[in-house]
């Protein structure tokens, strides 16, 4: 009896102490971020989440990446775009929002580098005991893969909407920017985390040593390739309506008729810059447990 009384006094207390609701409310945010996912998938976010919070060298550059947005935004809202020699200001900021693109897509492909591409080092000498569990290696790729790519999308979203918002531009140019913005992040997710696991680095004495590998220039050339390309893709029809809309001549067809194919052609290569790093990925670890 003795014991039944003194395990439920100490219950109370550790419901009465301050630290503990915040972790009870820590476990209650964790469990619904993770929610959509199941089974061994959800098993490793939540095991991936509660390491990455106990771990003050990475939750600590939150901080940063939080000084990095306002900057970042700052820079959008001081440009003097009103005392331009050109003779539209919609045209220099469609102009400029255009080449924010492929800014926040390098933003990105950085905060990637730092985050995405150690995703599987950082298991560490345990990944060798992963291999004895019955976790597949595809499994636990994907899930650094969805892991990394919602903040990185929380991110890119957030970056690209408030700095449209902030040089004005037309509701197209919002609408490109953002499903841009969006495929781009998927993009450089699976290539970091991609390349990260084919060049793997288990023993290291900080972490901030993983992403200067050899395979962290690897990761960041295909990152830069990519976003590259996507954009070198929109760059022809974002120049036909931005034509139009200053009557300058250029297509007459309807918005979403201009647009279409681009965007149909950047949603292929963002479909191969996933699949094939993941692929590759995965046939080298299973060729370094072989």
């Amino acid at each position: 009896v003795s014991s039944a009384v003194y395990l439920d006094g100490w219950s109370k207390a550790q419901e009465s102490n301050p630290g503990r609701r915040k972790l009870r409310w820590l476990d209650l945010l964790i469990d619904l971020v993770t929610r959509p996912f199941s089974g061994v998938v959800r098993a490793i976010l939540i095991k991936d989440i509660k390491t990455f919070m106990r771990d003050s060298s990475q939750w600590s550059q939150v901080f940063l990446l939080i000084a990095l947005i306002v900057v970042y935004l700052y820079n959008f809202k001081v440009l003097p775009l009103d005392r331009s020699p050109m003779p539209a200001g919609a045209l220099l900021s469609t102009v400029v929002a255009f080449v924010n693109l492929a800014l926040a897509g390098f933003v990105l492909s950085a905060v990637a580098m730092r985050f995405a591409f150690p995703a599987v080092s950082l298991e560490g000498n345990a990944f060798w005991l992963l291999q004895t569990s019955p976790i597949s290696l595809k499994t636990l790729l994907w899930s650094k893969f969805w892991l990394n790519l919602l903040p990185l999308l929380f991110l890119g979203e957030l970056l690209v909407f408030f700095s449209n918002l902030m040089l004005g531009v037309p509701n197209w140019m919002m609408i490109v920017s953002l499903v841009t913005i969006f495929l781009m992040t998927f993009g450089i997710t699976a290539i970091c985390v991609g390349v990260g696991a084919i060049y793997p680095k288990f023993t290291y004495d900080h972490v901030a040593e993983i992403p200067t590998s050899f395979g962290g220039a690897i990761c960041m050339i295909f990152s830069i390739g990519f976003i590259g390309l996507i954009v070198m893709i929109e760059a022809w029809p974002v120049y036909l309506l931005t034509s139009r809309s200053l009557n300058f001549g250029g297509s007459y067809i309807s918005i979403e008729w201009v647009i279409a194919p681009s965007l149909i052609a950047a949603i292929a290569l963002t479909i191969a810059a996933v699949v094939v790093p993941i692929r590759k990925s995965l046939k080298s670890l299973e060729a370094m447990r072989a």
